[in-house]
């Protein structure tokens, strides 16, 4: 009993020690998962749930279908974009958060000075939205993106330039992807947020 024992604990650490070579190779063969395993946050989820906010006095809510919405169609990366504003805005960008406490989300006190604002301008006229429409672009090849910035893929950069934003600021109307980051006293978070800018929608105040 005691030899099967031996046998069971070496064959266990044998295979601890082959698991741990097809690690390793495989990181040599990605150098990308090498560069955000020095993130010391790699592990957190930022998909925006550790805090809430508003543009411009509209709450920014879950978006639940992507697809619902033809200017994402041909967005590379539609499928982190989690979240909309409850209705168009007017375009001028005032931000407003609030810390969430949840667990698994918890990112500590809310740096505001740390805000970091971006965005990727959509496709918003008319004509464009119906060639989409009939020719969706369903694939881009392969992407690398860090800081939500494409960093191997030409045409999905020309395609969606990404531009600086600051408080302020006034986008023109039409259809956007804003990307905000907010750290925390513990770590950060972040919401990429499908937006819709319409010069003559009325400001009301949500509670």
């Amino acid at each position: 009993m005691f030899l099967k024992y031996l046998f069971f604990i070496s064959l266990l650490l044998s295979l601890t020690s082959c698991t741990s070579v097809v690690l390793l190779g495989t990181m040599a063969i990605h150098p990308t998962i090498l560069a955000l395993k020095k993130d010391r946050n790699f592990k957190f989820k930022h998909e925006g749930y550790a805090f809430e906010a508003m543009i411009e006095g509209v709450p920014i809510i879950e978006l639940s279908n992507s697809d619902e919405y033809m200017a994402l169609k041909n967005y590379y990366d539609k499928q982190s974009t989690h979240w909309r504003t409850m209705k168009p805005i007017s375009g001028k960008i005032v931000i407003e958060l609030k810390r969430k406490y949840i667990k698994e989300y918890e990112i500590g006190e809310i740096d505001r000075s740390s805000l970091k604002l971006s965005y990727i301008k959509l496709p918003s006229d008319f004509k464009e939205l119906q060639k989409i429409k009939k020719n969706p672009v369903v694939d881009y090849g392969s992407i690398v993106m860090i800081g939500n910035r494409v960093i191997n893929n030409s045409r999905a950069s020309k395609a969606f330039p990404l531009l600086m934003l600051q408080e302020g600021d006034v986008l023109a109307s039409g259809n956007y992807i804003i990307f905000m980051e907010i750290k925390g006293s513990k770590s950060w978070d972040r919401k990429n947020i499908y937006v819709e800018v319409r010069a003559n929608a009325k400001h009301q105040k949500f509670l």
